[in-house]
């Protein structure tokens, strides 16, 4: 068993251990916007952490060797509902999710979620997509710098290509609309 798991360290702690000048930095700065926004960080697996908003999962943060990874998820295949997900979010989280209807599957995990169907198919705003990629729920994103970071195409596969980047901003844009999502369903439940 590593020594990680046994201890559980705070991000804070694995940053410090994985990251250095501008990248520590401005990874502290965005600890505190999640901080701020009351996003917890449980420890999940080595260097990853969950992101959390009153006990749902808002994502995911892995830290390895001088790079940040982060997972964004909008709603759940379970649930199915992204007209709800979109309804009242600006035009640039509504473009960012329908350029996700794009990916269709490619079957690139053959022998897990895409081995019962090629894709699925569902409803947004009206219109039907087909053949999508199981992935399409989440954004994952990569870079060495937190100024602007890669976006990837939802297939998991090991070769995932570059979409096109994105600035720090606007994925904490993505995490409050996660947020806000979040809260909905929860008024809902009451």
């Amino acid at each position: 068993m590593s020594e990680q798991k046994k201890v559980k360290p705070k991000i804070d702690e694995t940053a410090k251990n994985n990251l250095d000048g501008e990248l520590l930095k401005d990874f502290e700065k965005f600890l505190d916007y999640l901080k701020q926004e009351k996003i917890s960080l449980p420890w999940k697996s080595i260097n990853g952490y969950n992101m959390k908003y009153k006990s749902k999962n808002v994502g995911r943060i892995t830290i390895v060797e001088n790079c940040i990874h982060i997972g964004v998820e909008t709603v759940g295949w379970g649930k199915s509902d992204f007209d709800e997900y979109l309804e009242g979010q600006s035009d640039e989280i509504t473009d960012m999710f329908m350029e996700r209807l794009t990916h269709k599957c490619t079957q690139c995990r053959p022998t897990c979620g895409c081995s019962r169907g090629p894709g699925k198919t569902i409803q947004v705003l009206g219109n039907w997509y087909e053949n999508i990629c199981n992935n399409t729920p989440e954004y994952v994103f990569r870079s060495y710098n937190m100024t602007e970071m890669t976006l990837y195409t939802p297939r998991a596969s090991h070769t995932p290509e570059p979409v096109c980047q994105v600035p720090i901003e606007r994925i904490k844009k993505l995490i409050t609309a996660k947020k806000e999502y979040i809260e909905k369903i929860l008024a809902e439940s009451k």
